[in-house]
């Protein structure tokens, strides 16, 4: 494969933690070490990756943008009416301005979704119109997510947007394999940087915030710190590249040698080892699922052909009594060589099967010989208990 069809990487770095855990000041020198890397201006020692390009998507910035949008102002000012009897101050103005904040926050994570999947669109567009003017280097591309993500369920949100990118990017592949020149998209990898911060010291960070657009009120991230799922590859696969930094306050943040080289590694193996996959058809199973449900079935199957059996022994028993322990036998055997069966399809159409068979071994587990006669009434009579045994309860 030539350089112009070689698949660019875009790496996804996801900070984790509580507000005021240092995420942001974390985040800030991560993007600042690999924009001199990118420049040459840092040796060749300090990191081993390098990037063309880097992004910064900061969410705190996303939804101060939201706060002060024209759109907004309406919504604000109903929150701070003169007439408002609490609006010198109070819990109650607190409570309002949390919840204005707290809609914004909302927002502010579509919008950073969005962002995502426009550079995401970026970098495949730049590679489809570079490669019309021959051989293209292959570039990396480093996108650092800077918000809580204190719920797993927001990191499967950024989860799922590289999923749906890759899934439209391979029904475009699939549509130009003809052509000598077709692109490769771009190779996505998903990196977890936690910042496992004590309550305490979060709490001290924050209050230094104090008056500024980036203050949480304390209630918030204490219901955040019990809630808080730190990023768990046992619980979600996607997860596995993960490095979890404990208790760097702000004028440490700067971050070691160490640091860089840890994330160097696990943003590695994140494009390359553990690329993000693009969804499952809802119709397609692996071969543990295919097994696993196959024998869900057996077992279902196996357990209404118990239900038949049993019904037909007892309306058999209740008709005569002399034949309760050929039926009994003849259930005994069947039931035996339902459970040789292996699949499902090895099964006779409907329950006619279960009578013909449940007959026959009645019949033959009788002790006295039977004549034709004595034999076709008895056939009869069981034929006419399985119509009412058709549907056992």
């Amino acid at each position: 494969m030539d350089a112009r069809n070689a698949s660019d990487e875009v790496s996804i770095l996801i900070l984790v933690g509580l507000p005021g855990s240092g995420k942001s000041t974390i985040a800030s020198s991560i993007v600042q070490h690999y924009l001199e890397q990118q420049k040459g201006h840092l040796s060749a020692t300090s990191t081993c990756l390098s990037f063309d390009d880097i992004s910064y998507i900061e969410y705190d910035a996303v939804a101060s943008d939201i706060y002060n949008d024209e759109n907004w102002k309406h919504l604000n000012a109903s929150f701070e009416t003169p007439n408002d009897p609490t609006s010198e101050g109070g819990a109650d103005l607190d409570s309002k301005i949390s919840s204005r904040n707290l809609i914004a926050w909302r927002k502010s994570r579509h919008e950073a979704l969005k962002l995502l999947r426009n550079k995401l669109d970026e970098k495949s567009e730049q590679k489809g119109l570079q490669s019309q003017y021959g051989p293209q280097k292959h570039k990396r591309t480093l996108v650092v997510m800077d918000d809580n993500f204190h719920l797993r369920s927001m990191r499967r949100d950024v989860y799922k947007v590289c999923q749906d990118f890759i899934r439209a990017s391979s029904l475009d592949q699939i549509s130009h394999d003809m052509c000598q020149d077709r692109i490769e998209a771009p190779r996505i990898g998903l990196a977890f940087l936690y910042v496992d911060t004590k309550l305490e010291s979060c709490l001290l960070n924050n209050d230094k915030r104090s008056g500024t657009s980036r203050f949480v009120p304390e209630g918030i991230i204490r219901n955040m710190n019990q809630t808080i799922e730190a990023p768990d590859e046992s619980k979600a696969k996607f997860e596995l590249c993960t490095f979890v930094v404990s208790d760097l306050n702000d004028n440490k943040a700067s971050c070691s040698n160490e640091l860089y080289t840890e994330l160097d590694r696990i943003i590695s193996l994140s494009t390359t080892k553990f690329p993000v996959s693009p969804p499952q058809p809802l119709n397609v199973m692996s071969p543990e699922q295919l097994d696993e449900e196959r024998l869900v079935t057996l077992k279902s199957r196996i357990h209404k052909i118990d239900l038949i059996l049993r019904a037909l022994v007892g309306a058999t028993c209740r008709h005569d009594k002399k034949l309760a322990r050929g039926a009994n036998e003849a259930r005994k055997t069947l039931l035996m060589e339902c459970k040789n069966i292996k699949e499902a399809s090895d099964f006779g159409e409907g329950n006619a099967w279960i009578l013909k068979k449940f007959i026959a071994c009645v019949v033959q587990n009788l002790d006295n010989d039977l004549d034709a006669e004595r034999a076709i009434k008895i056939r009869l009579v069981l034929n006419d208990i399985f119509f009412i045994s058709e549907n056992p309860k």
